[in-house]
């Protein structure tokens, strides 16, 4: 009886150390290819990213850097957590970004001990100041 507790154990430790497998049918090396999103091809892949988002939870860091490559921003937030951010519109690093309202990312959450915990696409939405030049402010109008 000690001989198969013993040997389930094992097993059980063994599967637990390989952790989830990555998605299949996801092109990595097409977006690795494209660091930061500047050839566009991270923005033409959004459908594939929506479809497999909910699957990155659970994948270990190795692995999802494996699927993913090096994230273009990392964030270390509270408790030891980070904050991967992968960049599917082309970011300001880019030689040829053109300047945009808004920015698309991955952002990908991993928690202390390096297990994705959330991934979701997110827009950015940025409001640029509005140049005022010698127009009047509303509330000044008529003196």
């Amino acid at each position: 009886m000690r001989y198969i507790s013993a040997i389930l154990l094992t097993i059980i430790l063994l599967q637990s150390c390989g952790g989830k497998k990555p998605p299949s049918g996801f092109d990595s090396v097409a977006w690795i290819g494209d660091r930061s999103g500047c050839l566009g091809t991270r923005l033409k892949m959004i459908d594939e990213i929506k479809k497999i988002q909910n699957d990155l939870r659970g994948l270990h860091r190795d692995r999802l850097t494996g699927l993913l490559g090096s994230p273009d921003e990392t964030e270390l937030y509270t408790r030891g957590q980070l904050i991967y951010r992968y960049r599917i519109s082309p970011g300001e690093t880019c030689p040829k970004a053109e300047e945009t309202n808004n920015s698309t990312i991955l952002e990908v959450r991993l928690n202390a001990l390096g297990v994705v915990s959330e991934a979701q696409v997110m827009i950015f939405l940025h409001s640029r100041p509005q140049d005022m030049g010698d127009k009047e402010s509303p509330g000044h109008a008529g003196k």
